[in-house]
């Protein structure tokens, strides 16, 4: 394919003369209702052009796929004098006619102009060209799969830059229909409401789905930044169906109509903040039970992760497990029964795991507040926050198994026993019978809790992995889930709960099992890790880097105001050289999809002339993606630089998440916090990661390779540390955390700094850092 990059200003004028020249009628009459040379001529014509370009590509790699290497160097002739071809030659230059001349592409290219700008196409029409689509797209993918792919991300026209954090405010906004929209106008306090009349689907990038309003009006929608790990073709739709499913109501805020590359228009949206959620009900599958529901998210989500898309899957258990009702209602009862006998300690437990499923049961937050403070109260008062939640978490998970199976009753059926238990105050019996319904229904509720932990631990949500498979244990307890969350526990600095889980009597781990070798594994870098930190060996390199596995852990220094570079970090005390300084675990973690099965994926942007490793696209797509659930994540985030909005200075130690950083045995989504939604813009995401840059190579931004993966991960206690051409400090990858150690000694209160790459021209272009 021919490098087509964009040279300086397109050429409005020349575009104007194309589209007056092979454009629908539609579209010339609404150029010719906007004021010539005004923002929105200027814009309408813009994204004109940049839909020519692409085309043109996509024409060009279309044809290379389905044509002969004969048939490949045809060429045709092509009139320089065609409006086309000057307003081309002028956005990409003289290169571009080998590419208009290859392959029909030229007559190709024309022929598809003619629908663009086309009108909205009325319910009955629109509905089959949509299959149509779908099925083209479907055809597509098959033909390709195991083929190198080349995504566009080239800059597309959309709305306005948005830096800023704020919450939606709904209550302001005034609703408009779809006859209200105009092109390429952001309708600033407006919002349109309608319903979904397809499951959404994701060609390639964007995912679509079709909006009905309340007057009949139907038009396309096209959702960026909404699925993570790359996911697209048939894989995404039940983890795009479980955000937005066919029949749910939906408002978008400020809706931005433009005219798709394909020609026919549509709302575009690239922040999910835009979107809000009214009405689920009618998307329900009310043909399928509760377990057959369980059972497709189980297996959708097994797919992803043989395909290592942790941050996908994770989204499709917990679709899985939000359907449950039957496993945290029994769990939410045996909590309640426990209170009732003063076992605090196992309440808590089973109301954090009925909450983790099913969090908007108002009884079970009371049961869970009432445990809570209960086992609080009951604790030395001068203990300090994260050593509070420690000595609270280690009650809890001490517990033995409470596991007590009745053979062959049904789950129901043991319910109204314990219902009738509870009744008569018997309540040991009735939490017994409980436990037998648990075990008797709760497999597959087990069995997606234990796997989500899992996909956290592989994508840095280890509070979620936490939550997770405690939840998982207090259903049924086993080894897999007391590993992971073991694992999870070592990772938030808790080596002694971690070692407290793996010798504790909840299930024994024999050597028949398939975690048998990780659990010794983990004992050991436990053992390892406890030494170290009762000699201060966590500060010897040599010790540090030969560990397996390693927790959270700041030493003795500091974040403060840098000035001109912003906020920096600077020693504490006197260091030596050698010592280590920073042990933190990626907060989030995404993997490349060119290790993923088959399909190999490269990112190339037109209007840049450069290609990508989609790893750090990815990277930006799992940040958006979790930051819409994740209240802990986008509260980290938040913290970061973006470049334009000052920061406050943020302590290491609020940078590296503990248990302490969301309420005990929950999941660290906005759902369970007591303070309010961090609400991320996709573009501030954007900037964030392009600010907080490290790595040796300019596309390896924010972390090297990790884990033995094509991956790229967000270390932001990491990203604080300022460059330098003559660093004091040196970042290394072990147990799958970033270390930062000192190659020189640095006195109390000098700045740390390291080396973002060795080639200062590198360091200016990328971060723009002048020595």
């Amino acid at each position: 394919m021919s490098k087509i990059a964009r040279r300086g200003n397109t050429s409005h004028e020349a575009f104007e003369a194309v589209l007056r020249s092979y454009a629908h009628p539609a579209a010339v009459a609404d150029l010719d209702a906007l004021s010539r040379g005004g923002p929105a001529w200027l814009r309408y014509l813009e994204a004109f052009g940049t839909s020519c370009r692409d085309n043109s590509v996509s024409l060009a790699q279309h044809a290379s796929m389905n044509s002969t290497s004969s048939q490949s160097n045809s060429t045709v002739t092509v009139d320089r004098n065609c409006p086309l071809v000057r307003a081309m030659i002028d956005m990409c230059g003289q290169q571009v006619l080998s590419l208009l001349m290859n392959n029909n592409i030229y007559d190709g290219l024309k022929q598809s102009l003619r629908t663009y700008g086309r009108p909205l196409p009325s319910k009955c029409s629109i509905l089959p060209q949509h299959e149509a689509r779908v099925a083209s797209m479907y055809d597509t993918y098959k033909k390709t799969e195991g083929m190198a792919i080349l995504r566009n991300t080239s800059n597309s026209v959309r709305k306005k830059v948005n830096l800023h954090t704020t919450k939606r405010d709904w209550s302001k906004l005034t609703q408009i229909s779809i006859k209200d929209l105009k092109l390429y106008d952001a309708h600033e306090g407006k919002y349109i409401e309608g319903k979904l009349l397809v499951e959404p689907f994701t060609p390639v990038v964007g995912t679509t789905t079709i909006l009905e309003d309340s007057n009949g009006d139907v038009i396309l929608l096209a959702l960026y930044n909404f699925l993570p790990d790359g996911l697209h073709g048939r894989e995404s739709i039940p983890v795009a169906s479980g955000k937005i499913p066919k029949g749910c109501s939906i408002r978008i805020a400020e809706p931005f109509q433009k005219v798709f590359r394909d020609g026919s228009r549509g709302i575009r949206i690239d922040d999910p903040n835009d979107i809000s959620v009214i009405s689920s009900e009618d998307g329900k599958d009310v043909t399928a039970g509760e377990e057959i529901l369980l059972s497709r998210a189980k297996m959708s989500g097994n797919g992803l992760v043989q395909k290592k898309m942790y941050n996908a899957a994770s989204e499709a258990y917990i679709n899985g497990i939000r359907k449950a009702d039957l496993v945290p209602t029994l769990l939410s009862n045996r909590s309640q029964a426990y209170a009732m006998i003063e076992d605090w300690g196992r309440s808590l437990a089973d109301a954090a795991a009925s909450l983790t499923m099913r969090p908007a049961n108002e009884k079970t937050w009371a049961r869970y507040h009432k445990a809570l403070k209960t086992i609080s109260d009951g604790m030395q008062e001068d203990l300090g926050g994260e050593e509070r939640v420690s000595q609270m978490m280690r009650k809890i998970l001490s517990l033995e198994s409470d596991n007590r199976a009745t053979e062959g009753k049904d789950a129901l059926d043991l319910k109204a026993e314990g219902n009738s238990a509870f009744k008569k105050k018997q309540y040991s019996g009735a939490a017994a019978f409980y436990t037998s319904a648990l075990v008797a229904c709760g497999e597959t509720s087990r069995a997606l809790l234990s796997n989500w932990a899992l996909c956290c631990l592989r994508s840095g949500a280890n509070l979620d992995a936490v939550a997770a498979s405690a939840a998982s244990i207090r259903i049924n307890p086993e080894a897999k889930a007391v590993v992971r969350l073991a694992r999870g526990l070592l990772t938030l600095g808790e080596p002694e709960l971690c070692h407290d889980i793996l010798q504790g009597k909840l299930v024994e781990i024999t050597k028949a099992s398939d975690v048998f070798s990780e659990k010794n594994d983990l004992l050991q870098s436990v053992a390892s890790v406890l030494d170290l930190l009762q000699t201060e060996g966590m500060q010897n390199p040599l010790l540090v880097l030969t560990q397996k596995h390693l927790p959270r852990w700041v030493g003795k220094i500091e974040t403060f105001d840098a000035g001109s570079k912003g906020r920096g970090v600077r020693a504490k005390e006197d260091l030596i050289a050698g010592q280590v300084l920073l042990v933190e675990p990626p907060l989030v973690v995404a993997e490349s999809s060119g290790m993923m099965g088959k399909r190999k994926d490269t990112l190339i942007s037109i209007d840049k002339c450069d290609v990508k490793d989609p790893s750090q696209a990815y990277l930006r797509q799992a940040i958006i993606f979790r930051s819409q659930r994740e209240g802990v994540l986008s509260q980290v985030v938040d913290c970061l630089s973006d470049g334009a909005n000052k920061r406050p200075v943020t302590s290491l130690e609020d940078l590296i998440p503990n248990l302490a950083s969301c309420r005990l045995l929950l999941p660290s989504h906005h759902e369970y916090m007591p303070q309010g939604n961090v609400e991320l813009t996709a573009d501030r995401v954007d900037a964030i990661v392009s600010v907080n840059s490290h790595g040796k190579g300019g596309e390896k931004k924010l972390a090297d390779r990790f884990m033995g993966f094509t991956s790229t991960c967000l270390l932001p206690a990491t990203s604080m540390f300022n460059h330098s051409a003559y660093p004091t400090c040196e970042q290394g990858n072990v147990g799958g955390c970033a270390i930062i150690f000192a190659v020189t000694d640095i006195k109390a209160g000098e700045e740390l700094t390291i080396c973002y790459h060795p080639n200062e021209e590198m360091v200016r272009r990328n971060w723009g850092i002048t020595s």
